[in-house]
């Protein structure tokens, strides 16, 4: 190792062990003390009265060849930073978007970010994880629901609706995963007035901005009868493209039917068969969209039969019509 390599790595082995003490640490636990006792006696603005472009011009310096200690880096905060900051602890906050957090939980976060374990699998956090099943089995009971109940800890908001519509997509189409959306997939409802994080969450999660159906509110609450008559009419407009529409649909399993690609090819025969017709006379073997030319429509019935002097057998590949390499042979 040459001499500079050495001497910097030295270095840093000196910096990364001064600030393993509580004496380093200290100057950071005041400022967060002195914020919050400051805070709550309701001393000062809430916010800053600075415009965006004075603190920008204030943080307007070259990046720092070295580190500094952590008192040097403290003194720097307070003058550059702290003073701009929203102070949630104040008693005129109004709770816009985010709380103030709990003193205790400040503290704790240091312990936390120390130990820094991954909750993500068991061997990374062998005590953490267990802690984490205790506590989501105490919020399940406090709601009230059953042993088996689970869950997991989020950020907030936007990481829980998202999560929660995720795990709603794979009940309602189990093999979303590997095969992804369907393109009749299902509908997300929601109030007029839902935050916009569902929004983002379905456009993410691949289900699209176009398949979110709002419902009108009734003194800001979702007006119940319009959300029956929504459900009404889309639950017809499924049975309308799903039964003979011959549009794709969804089965309940999630797994996508295939669409009628020609309706005059027997529509009402059974889907997870194929058939094919011989024409008897001249002999010529037929196939694809050939088919329907030798078919007629039966008298009162949608569907079409086979002309007299025609048999029909199933195809033993169930391949699409006109691409059968064992289509009917000639009679």
């Amino acid at each position: 190792m040459d001499p500079d390599t050495a001497s910097l790595l030295a270095q840093l082995d000196a910096d990364l062990e001064a600030d393993t003490s509580l004496e380093a640490a200290t100057p950071l636990l005041a400022l967060a003390a002195d914020y919050l006792t400051s805070t709550r006696s309701g001393e000062g603005p809430v916010s800053t009265w600075h415009s965006a472009q004075m603190i920008v011009d204030r943080l307007s310096t070259e990046m720092p060849k070295r580190g500094r200690p952590l008192a040097e880096v403290a003194r720097r905060l307070a003058t550059a930073l702290l003073d701009d900051v929203n102070r949630l602890a104040h008693p005129m906050y109004i709770g816009h978007q985010v709380s103030a957090p709990l003193p205790a939980a400040v503290w704790t976060d240091a312990l936390i970010s120390a130990f820094n374990q991954s909750l993500a699998v068991r061997e990374m956090s062998p005590s953490f994880t267990p802690l984490e099943h205790q506590v989501i089995a105490w919020m399940t009971d406090l709601v009230g629901w059953e042993e088996h109940a689970g869950g997991t800890m989020t950020s907030g908001g936007t990481e829980a609706t998202f999560t929660a519509l995720l795990a709603a997509r794979a009940r309602a189409i189990p093999n979303v995963w590997t095969h992804g959306m369907p393109s009749h997939g299902p509908v997300l409802i929601c109030s007029e007035h839902t935050h916009y994080a569902v929004a983002r969450a379905a456009g993410e999660m691949g289900l699209g901005l176009q398949r979110i159906v709002t419902i009108p509110a009734n003194d800001h609450r979702m007006d119940i009868a319009a959300l029956r008559a929504k459900l009404q009419q889309l639950h017809a407009s499924h049975i309308k493209r799903d039964g003979r529409g011959g549009d794709r649909g969804v089965h309940r399993n999630g797994r996508v039917r295939r669409p009628q690609r020609n309706r005059r090819c027997l529509p009402r025969i059974p889907r997870c068969t194929r058939r094919s017709v011989v024409a008897r006379g001249r002999g010529t073997r037929r196939r694809g969209t050939d088919v329907a030319n030798a078919t007629a429509p039966r008298r009162g019935h949608g569907a079409r039969a086979p002309l007299p002097g025609t048999r029909t057998r199933h195809c033993c590949c169930r391949c699409p019509q006109g691409s059968c390499s064992c289509a009917t042979r000639r009679s």
